[in-house]
């Protein structure tokens, strides 16, 4: 969470003053809050809502605001509104990371805002609010302990709105506040809505990914198929401990996706066993395919059934390469592919930006060309004219954006691991560079994928599993 990103909500009442609530950027035009900070009786819907952020000046030094042009809400139900408006550029680049997880039982929380307590001298300052989550019931709410000053309810009043934060992830939106010191403040859960509101998964620029999952799951079914008479179908008949001889892909094919869907790290142990034993006694070049292939298709059904949209800079919340290869993949409906470097796993048609430094007298200008260069070897397996024309740059544009589909399962682009503080100078954690990269008559088609920061117990299962899985493969000669 940034402290200077959190923001004052300020409506005006009909029969005139202001109340004030709390928010928080989400996107580049989107700021979050509680719906009932902005929709409430009494405010004048003739005067627009105007937000602040007290820590954050323009480049004129003047403090930054913006006027809410329009309010997205989802019924009284759910107390939650996006508010749509400018975000000062200087938090493009420091958004938070929204999850589908929910957060653990008695994890910690924080959150800031402008609760009546921080009133000095008639303004509003932020105060921090913090403690831990309770258990969740598996409903848009959840309540949070509170170690907090304010004795009285009224001295939350301003609070409403606030982000809840564990880490750099945002979890929740704080609706009800303690009514005494000891009680727990209520909050709207960011992934229950994710999951289950398509209206605000929508909006906050979420899209369903249904679709993948079943062209995934029908590209496993016609693998089992092909491999039905292999050593590899009958240990998976094996080790499922289906009836040898009778058993059919269909048969096999149901109880994976059975298993999957209760256990899927269970799963990935059965096509460990499986393709141990069948390498023992056939190494051939199919084999070695047709295990690769089973595996990494299964790896792709641990994306979750919706995701952020793709976009030029795409944001994940992944720790490691090789989970982004699988969100990647995801987005632009391929199959991960993994390539085995000096260091890490990860993405075949991943390019490391940390390649990148400021150089002394780079400008915009001169990264770009640099970065194309780097870009065209990799992609066209050789060296253009430097800097590139007009011509180079749509050629290589086109090349990049025509090989990312299934026919060609090549997505190549710059991956930078935002965990590592030297990134952090990086020019393409820098949403100036990144756009220059990425605008019309450069490489508007080229991925910018910023990863690192959080991570998950299950993104750490299933990076043991991959990497068990590749060193087997290595092991009868699989070029990786």
């Amino acid at each position: 969470m940034r402290s200077d990103l959190i923001a004052r909500i300020l409506p005006t009442k009909a029969q005139g003053g202001r109340t004030i609530g709390t928010g928080y950027p989400i996107t580049k035009d989107l700021v979050l809050t509680a719906r009932h900070v902005v929709l409430f009786e009494g405010r004048d819907p003739n005067v627009p809502i105007s937000i602040e952020w007290p820590d954050l000046k323009d480049n004129t030094g003047k403090l930054c605001s913006s006027i809410v042009s329009e309010i997205i809400e989802f019924g009284e139900q759910y107390d939650i509104a996006l508010l749509k408006c400018d975000i000062p550029p200087k938090a493009h680049n420091s958004l938070p990371y929204l999850t589908q997880q929910f957060p653990k039982a008695h994890e910690e929380w924080e959150s800031l805002g402008y609760p009546r307590i921080g009133k000095d001298e008639g303004v509003r300052n932020k105060v921090s609010a913090l403690g831990k989550f309770h258990p969740s019931d598996n409903t848009h709410q959840i309540q949070l302990t509170s170690e907090s000053d304010a004795i009285e309810k009224e001295g939350w009043c301003g609070i409403s709105g606030a982000p809840v934060f564990n880490g750099n992830t945002l979890y929740a939106v704080i609706s009800k506040t303690p009514t005494e010191r000891k009680e727990c403040f209520t909050a709207v859960l960011i992934p229950w809505l994710i999951n289950n509101l398509p209206t605000f998964s929508s909006a906050i620029g979420f899209s369903d990914n249904s679709h993948y999952i079943i062209e995934q799951k029908q590209q496993i079914k016609d693998l089992l198929y092909e491999a039905s008479d292999t050593k590899l179908f009958q240990e998976l008949v094996a080790k499922l401990f289906l009836m040898p001889g009778t058993a059919t892909p269909e048969d096999v094919y149901c109880k994976l996706c059975k298993n999957f869907e209760d256990d899927p790290m269970k799963v990935f142990d059965v096509l460990l066993q499986a393709s141990v034993d069948t390498l023992k006694q056939d190494a051939s070049e199919l084999m070695l395919e047709s295990i690769h292939d089973l595996f990494c298709l299964f790896a792709s059904l641990t994306v979750p059934k919706t995701l952020a949209t793709k976009e030029a800079v795409i944001r994940l919340l992944v720790y490691t390469k090789i989970a982004t290869e699988v969100y990647v993949a995801a987005q632009y409906n391929t199959n991960p592919i993994y390539s085995s470097g000096q260091d890490e796993i990860g993405g075949k048609y991943a390019d490391d930006a940390s390649v990148f430094t400021r150089e002394t007298g780079w400008g915009v200008e001169e990264f770009v060309n640099e970065a194309i260069k780097v870009n065209a070897l990799k992609v066209l397996k050789k060296d253009i004219k430097y800097p590139a024309n007009l011509f180079e740059r749509q050629r290589l544009n086109t090349t990049i954006r025509q090989r990312q589909n299934k026919s060609f399962n090549q997505v190549h682009r710059f991956e930078l691991n935002c965990s590592v503080e030297e990134n952090k100078k990086n020019p393409l954690y820098d949403p100036i560079y990144c756009r220059a990269l990425n605008a019309p008559g450069c490489l508007p088609d080229l991925p910018i994928v910023h990863y690192g920061e959080v991570g998950s117990t299950e993104e750490a299962d299933l990076c043991a599993k991959i990497e068990e899985f590749i060193l087997l493969l290595k092991k009868y000669g699989y070029e990786i």
